[in-house]
């Protein structure tokens, strides 16, 4: 696909179209994507998530189904459906998804309890294994309820190399947990708002956590940009990248606050390399299309940020896109 170059506030900017899906119905979701995220006007990640495990293969969860995108096949097979949750009418969705060299990992929400599954490449499931806490109600992730009162999910996970599964929720109950491979909680923390690994496997978190034991702090940059940051990934250079979902305007037709996206980059130091708009009118992405809606997010170790993305316009055929966008300052 075609890649595009723009200069941006001083900074060089590629941005790459990976791919573009169909965007469908709820009832015809196994073919595609939902029209609109849950969380599409919501200060929270959007529907769905995913996780890449080779430079050309990407793992997505979309409510009740997994599917493979493969970047090397024609595009009429790129994307299938590897697993689903659901076991005849017991309902089951996919809270969050990370990997490892050979296999991945996803915490299910069921009606009776939430699960560990492990899963092959090729989608078949290896093990099933219950939640098992220390406290709080023990058959679900977060030992708390998830329903019309709780946080939208999917949750972000990531695989430490000290084999710990960490999956967190950073928007409104601001907790992570720790799980061995086995489903058993081996430790959790409150008042974390965002998680990124360093290199050595440290687990780095923003926001107070309690305990402070086992993570380390790193400042958001609030005192330069006012407003309430997420810690969202370090590039193998040892730069910090955060977001946030800030409200910039209203619509003359509805009455509700728009959200962009923004992402700052640091030096390990703290200094200040860039910062864009990935979306909305002043977005990055609007060189696109300007109805480009940023949503889950992730960061390469090349230090590329990786965008799912939903249109809600006709100019994009299809409306769902997976982009790789690469900013360097001039």
């Amino acid at each position: 696909m075609k890649r595009l170059q723009v200069f941006h506030q001083n900074l060089n900017i590629n941005i790459t179209p990976l791919w573009i899906g169909n965007k469908t119905t709820y009832e015809n979701r196994a073919k595609g994507f939902p029209a609109l995220p849950l969380a599409f006007f919501m200060d929270n990640p959007a529907i769905p998530s995913f996780t890449q495990v080779e430079p050309t293969t990407f793992y997505f969860t979309n409510f009740d189904y997994l599917l493979r995108l493969r970047l090397d096949t024609p595009p009429a097979k790129a994307l299938q459906v590897v697993h689903h949750t659901q076991k005849g009418d017991q309902p089951a969705d996919y809270l969050a998804l990370t990997h490892d060299a050979k296999r991945l990992y996803t915490f299910i929400h069921g009606r009776d309890g939430d699960y560990l599954a492990v899963l092959s490449f090729s989608g078949s499931e290896l093990k099933r294994l219950p939640i098992r806490r220390k406290r709080g109600i023990a058959n679900r992730l977060f030992g708390k309820m998830i329903g019309v009162h709780g946080p939208s999910y999917p949750f972000r996970s990531v695989l430490t190399p000290q084999s710990l599964l960490l999956v967190w929720e950073p928007y409104m109950w601001h907790q992570l947990c720790a799980y061995d491979l086995e489903g058993q909680l081996v430790q959790e923390w409150e008042g974390v708002k965002g998680v990124a690994l360093d290199e050595a496997g440290s687990i780095w978190v923003n926001g107070s956590p309690e305990p402070s034991k086992g993570v380390r702090v790193r400042r958001d940059p609030s005192a330069l940009f006012p407003g309430r940051w997420t810690l969202l990934g370090r590039n193998r250079q040892g730069n910090w990248y955060w977001k946030r979902h800030c409200s910039v305007y209203r619509t003359l037709w509805k009455d509700w606050t728009h959200y962009v996206t923004q992402v700052i980059c640091e030096s390990s130091d703290g200094r200040l390399l860039w910062r864009i708009e990935l979306d909305g009118p002043g977005g990055v992405l609007r060189w696109d299309d300007p109805n480009w809606k940023a949503g889950w997010l992730e960061v390469e170790g090349s230090g590329a940020l990786l965008a799912f993305c939903i249109t809600i316009s006709d100019k994009v055929e299809g409306g769902v896109g997976l982009y790789r966008v690469e900013v360097e300052p001039r």
